[in-house]
């Protein structure tokens, strides 16, 4: 077991052997409870060094306390050190930190690196000690199969490729992983050896479900899959791979078993809105902490794609899937709908709910199920019609708002009283639009625009008939808003893009993402809180789910390096969270 790393440009590590003078001798007596390497430390050496450079160093140490030890590319220089029988951690130790270095070990590998990285690390390796094995999902048990590896200036995309076939499990790279590795591991679990490994270059893995996912550490170390801070964790993040280039518009629901249900839009044939791709679903039987693999729920029926789901729990207790079946390009997508009554064991036939034809865009997570039990669907018509009434127009970005509805859990389906303004004659973009009901029975329908705002229009007949769209109080690009009723108090919840200058914003980018509260039916709105600033980030296509006192939350979260559009993220919020103990006074009903 021995291994250690010296960059020489890039990734590259080697070593060099100089002449030290070292006796030894065993430390009996060690606890049973300690690990492997703990153990090894205990070890008793006597040392003298003089101007030996480190990576020598610690070659010795490893040699003589049979030990694994990856060092940082940071640690670099000479060592004068005169040491007598002193504990192997010991000695690593004070020889380190005179140097301004320190080591964290793990159950097989100790990584050297400087004394502010060491804090990182030090928290990654205490949390992967933290899990405990009953809580284990199978991706994380191969983790633990042991490899002994011998990379020689090896390139990180190749070791990746290595480390992806020992796993049997799909490793996605981030872009700002790269250079040669040399390294030589003997008999050390998978997910340890990629954990010290990438660590001592600066990077780190989370596993997600069926795939890990390497990343510079900090962004690992300050979003980890499981974490986050109080009150809130990222419970699942959906990156693309060459297979699956995009991940998107999803919905969450809980099954009757109590495991959590994701069902999400997965892109096979590329990462346009026309792109193939099916319906696939997770499931979650220890609220999100981890998943399953991806199960097909709807195979792609369209010429396109199917996409942009909504799930809705009937009052017969069937579950509801709505999606869009696409069939030409910027000419026809439809709303249809399929019913479950053994929680997606099975589904339906298909029954159509946009009547007219061309091209519909209905939201992921838009279909509302009101107290009077009707169902309304919201869409955009963004073709129209001939003269003659039966041709489809080309398409434009100025769609009409308009909801269907049905009376009977979605059997049959009746269109709103909205004329369909000719394509020439439209003056507002108004896309993507959802519906919340008020408190006092109307209907308000918020949408994006170009316009600076959302927009917004009202019912009162139960969305048979709408005012005209105006602006309303939410600032945003052209994105659109999920608006909500919080159960545990009545007021409503909206997750958009705040760019009214509360937060720091990058013009027409969806980027932050905030959330904020109105108690007087989206009248007025508290100030903002945020969920994601990264300005590079792009972030839209929001889900709502409240599962017991959690707030789900499913999420596009891509950025400039892998597309706006192609990360899934799927993020709980604790009801304390939501509503912090100095603002909830009063408000827990």
């Amino acid at each position: 077991m021995k291994a250690y790393f010296k960059r020489i440009g890039g990734l590259r590590m080697g070593w060099l052997l100089t002449a030290v003078v070292l006796t030894c001798s065993v430390c009996v007596g060690a606890e049973e409870d300690q690990t492997e390497v703990e153990r090894r430390l205990q070890k008793r050496i006597s040392v003298d060094f003089k101007n030996t450079p480190i990576d020598d160093v610690l070659r010795i140490i490893a040699k003589q306390a049979d030990i694994d030890i990856v060092q940082s590319p940071k640690v670099t220089g000479v060592v004068t050190a005169r040491l007598s029988d002193k504990p192997v951690g010991e000695a690593l130790r004070q020889i380190l930190e005179a140097h301004g270095w320190g080591y964290v070990a793990d159950e097989h590998v100790v990584t050297v690196a400087t004394l502010e990285d060491i804090a990182v690390m030090s928290d990654v390796v205490g949390a992967a000690g933290a899990k405990e094995q009953g809580e284990q999902t199978e991706a994380e048990r191969r983790m633990e199969n042991r490899i002994s590896v011998d990379f020689r200036d090896t390139p990180v995309d190749d070791v990746v490729r290595i480390f992806s076939k020992q796993a049997d499990m799909d490793i996605v790279k981030g872009p700002k992983v790269s250079g040669t590795i040399t390294a030589t591991l003997t008999e050390v679990p998978l997910g340890e050896a990629m954990r010290h490994i990438l660590m001592a270059h600066g990077y780190g893995y989370v596993v997600d479900g069926d795939v890990v996912r390497i990343a510079p550490l900090g962004e690992v170390a300050a979003k980890p899959v499981g974490g986050g801070e109080a009150g809130r964790e990222t419970l699942l993040v959906i990156e693309p791979t060459q297979q699956q280039p995009r991940n998107s518009e999803g919905d969450v629901v809980r099954l009757r078993d109590g495991r959590l249900c994701l069902v999400y839009t997965r892109f096979a044939g590329g990462t346009r809105d026309h792109s193939a791709a099916d319906l696939a679903m997770r499931t979650s039987s220890d609220n999100g902490r981890s998943w399953s693999r991806d199960r097909i729920l709807l195979a792609n029926e369209g010429k396109c794609n199917v996409m942009s789901v909504s799930i809705v729990r009937a009052r017969n207790g069937e579950l509801l899937l709505f999606y869009l079946r696409k069939d030409e390009k910027l000419k026809s997508c439809s709303s249809y709908i399929r019913r479950s009554a053994d929680e997606f064991e099975t589904l339906s036939a298909p029954v159509r709910v946009t009547t007219l034809e061309g091209y519909h865009v209905v939201n992921n997570d838009r279909v509302v199920q009101l107290s009077t039990d009707r169902l309304i669907v919201p869409a955009a018509l963004h073709t129209g019609f001939d003269e003659t009434g039966t041709l489809v127009t080309e398409f434009t970005g100025k769609g009409v708002p308009m909801v269907y509805y049905s009376d009977d859990s979605g059997r049959t389906w009746q269109r709103a009283n909205v004329p369909v303004t000719p394509v020439s004659q439209r003056k507002l973009t108004l896309q993507e639009p959802g519906v919340v009901e008020l408190k006092d029975g109307r209907l308000w329908m918020f949408m994006r625009t170009t316009h600076g705002s959302q927009y917004g229009c009202y019912s009162r007949d139960g969305g048979v008939s709408w005012s005209q769209p105006e602006p309303t109080n939410l600032v945003s690009p052209c994105s659109p808003a999920t608006i909500e009723r919080v159960p545990w108090t009545g007021d409503l919840v909206c997750v958009w893009n705040d760019h009214s200058g509360a937060h720091r914003f990058a013009e027409g980018r969806r980027t932050p993402l905030c959330i904020a509260l109105s108690r007087d039916d989206g009248q007025t709105w508290s100030r903002s809180r945020v969920i994601e600033a990264d300005p590079n980030g792009w972030y839209c296509y929001t889900s709502m789910s409240f599962v017991d006192h959690r707030m789900i939350l499913s999420y596009c979260a891509g950025d400039k390096e892998v597309g706006g559009l192609n990360r899934l993220k799927v993020s709980a919020f604790a009801k304390d969270w939501l509503y912090p103990a100095s603002s909830a006074k009063g408000r827990d009903n």
